[in-house]
C-alpha cells in the first residue's frame, strides 16, 4: 500500500520540489488506510465473541434444546 503510493506521488512531489514530504505523506495516508481495517476487525472480534457466549449460555441452560 505505502509503495504504490509513493511510486505514484513521487514524480509529482519532485515536479513541484515537495519530494522531501514523501515519507510524511506516506506515513499518515497510510494510518488513515489501516484504522478502520483495525477497527472492523476489532469490533468483529468482539460481536463474535458475545454470540458465542450467548449460544454457550443457550446450551448450558438447554434454552437450545427447548427451541427445536
Amino acid at each position: 500500500m505505502g509503495l504504490v503510493l509513493t511510486v505514484q506521488s513521487r514524480p509529482t512531489l519532485e515536479r513541484f520540489g515537495a519530494a522531501s514530504m514523501l515519507p510524511a505523506m506516506v506515513a499518515i495516508s497510510v494510518v488513515r488506510e489501516i484504522a478502520p481495517v483495525i477497527t472492523a476487525i476489532i469490533g468483529a472480534g468482539k460481536i463474535g465473541s458475545s454470540m458465542g457466549a450467548e449460544l454457550g449460555s443457550m446450551k448450558v441452560t438447554e434454552r437450545i434444546d427447548a427451541m427445536g
